[in-house]
């Protein structure tokens, strides 16, 4: 296969501290970028690569063309199937990336390359309230389920994920971007043409308890929402090496905090492997055409459907290799709607978001 349409961001090599944009957190690093290109300038240029490289990459073309049907799983409650697809990319195309020669966001190559394992899923999903239908959830519901406090809502529906613990974020930089259009439309313009409004990027740990004898992992990402379009969004998540070229502070179970601190819980103290993880997720509202986006106009109980696809590559690393990973991820990423949809029907969408509750 042609490797033109990999990018060097999403991929399960974590980026490194001094990849990222400028931040006050990252002395180092933004000390050095101080001196050479803008801080508004690079963080423009880091958000629109990595939300690019993620729209291209879960496609309708490239998904259509890239990923191979695996089998249709039921996941209660929902009331859709769920489709699930892999996606196979050898070391060798993973060498072949323009990794330093990026003309956008250049890094280092890796210096082990191994295959990368995504797998997929799709399903489609009557736009009505969880509430009154049963198995479903509305736009609305998606919205603030899966965009909004994307990382911290998913600790809320997955039973293995014991914390998502905040790192920091470039939210405050981000909405005092210049950006184009007006007063009432902010946004700004990828290459592909998308204008993604209501950008976040975010740093967190993500810590899962594993069965038996194994020992907890935790994955440091970078996570990235952002609306497509009125009627879809996008979530992209990235691993991040938070002590290389040294320890950031605000790291917790990366640099081992975790284990001394007293306020912290028995499971929360247990030193973690860390491991590898890279998604992106989209969700998008319809037309009345089979696979047609929608329009401007977004209402709650309009006939129409959503579709919700997500690809996720991981490494859990320590004693655990890949080959007794790959047979679970299948039926892991589609049990992920069922959860989903268990969990949303019982949050009060508007009182959540009156509370103002903060990811802090």
């Amino acid at each position: 296969m042609s490797t033109s349409a990999l990018g060097n961001l999403v991929r399960i090599v974590p980026l490194e501290l001094s990849d990222l944009p400028p931040h006050p957190s990252i002395p180092q690093q933004s000390q050095a970028a101080s001196t050479t290109t803008p801080s508004d300038s690079r963080l423009i240029t880091f958000l629109l690569a990595i939300l690019d490289e993620a729209s291209t990459f879960i496609s309708p073309s490239t998904f259509s063309t890239t990923f191979t049907s695996l089998s249709t799983k039921s996941s209660p409650p929902s009331a859709s199937p769920v489709e699930v697809y892999k996606r196979e990319i050898s070391a060798s195309d993973v060498s072949s990336i323009q990794w330093s020669a990026n003309q956008r966001v250049p890094r280092e190559p890796p210096a082990k390359v191994e295959d990368e394992n995504w797998f997929a899923r799709r399903s489609v999903h009557k736009n009505e309230p969880s509430k009154t239908s049963e198995g479903s959830a509305s736009w609305s519901e998606f919205v603030f389920g899966l965009k909004e406090q994307h990382s911290k809502h998913e600790q809320d529906f997955t039973p293995t994920l014991y914390d998502a613990h905040y790192v920091l974020d470039w939210n405050e930089e981000i909405r005092n971007l210049p950006k184009q259009g007006g007063t009432n439309e902010d946004w700004i313009e990828g290459e592909n043409g998308i204008r993604y409004t209501d950008i976040t990027m975010e740093i967190f740990e993500m810590c899962h308890s594993l069965p038996g004898p194994l020992g907890p992992r935790c994955f440091p990402v970078l996570v990235l929402t952002a609306f497509t379009s009125p009627t879809s969004f996008l979530a992209v998540t990235v691993p991040v090496n938070l002590l290389s070229p040294a320890p950031l502070e605000a790291a917790y179970y990366s640099t081992g905090r975790n284990a001394t601190d007293p306020s912290a819980s028995e499971q929360q103290q247990k030193r973690p492997v860390v491991g590898v993880y890279a998604a992106v997720e989209t969700v998008k509202l319809l037309g009345n055409g089979e696979g047609e986006e929608g329009g401007i106009e977004v209402r709650d109980g309009d006939g129409r459907d959503i579709e919700w696809i997500m690809a996720m590559a991981s490494d859990a690393k320590g004693n655990l290799p890949m080959f007794l990973q790959k047979p679970n991820l299948p039926s892991a990423v589609a049990k992920d709607v069922g959860l989903f949809m268990q969990w949303i029907k019982g949050v009060d969408v508007e009182k959540e978001r009156q509370g103002g509750k903060d990811v802090l």
